[in-house]
């Protein structure tokens, strides 16, 4: 049996792909898997988890940005397909930022590599982070 698979997706103008991307890993039964993604994007939220307080800080910026690099995983929890992500963006000046990617609609193309796991991994609350760990 195999260990791992790759696909290759694009996601398109409009497209939210984290969720998009939850989407397909359920359709195709994926359980578990790492991606990368680059492109460009129209709207970003990212987030900043603050330890102390166990929540997330976000920041919403709506205008055309280069996708530097996106790096992720795809795990489950409850059934569900969680996928967490992380980004870097620009802009036109340049200046680069990023963080925990809450949501992401693609400007023009978002092309994303997907290597898929044959091993379920799963997902935890953990008290002491206030996040869901690997388990």
């Amino acid at each position: 049996m195999k260990e791992t698979s790759v696909h290759v997706l694009r996601f398109d103008k409009g497209e939210e792909i984290i969720s998009q991307l939850s989407s397909y890993c359920k359709k195709e039964k994926v359980l578990s898997g790492f991606f990368t993604a680059l492109g460009a994007c129209l709207k970003v939220t990212i987030a900043y988890y603050d330890l102390e307080n166990k929540k997330y800080l976000d920041q919403t910026t709506e205008e055309d940005l280069e996708i530097i690099g996106i790096t992720g995983n795809v795990s489950q929890m409850a059934g569900k397909h969680i996928v967490h992500a992380h980004g870097s963006f620009a802009g036109k000046d340049y200046k680069v930022f990023g963080g925990h990617i809450k949501e992401l609609v693609v400007s023009a193309t978002c092309e994303v590599h997907l290597t898929i796991l044959q091993k379920k991994i799963e997902r935890d609350f953990d008290k002491e982070t206030g996040l869901n760990l690997f388990k």
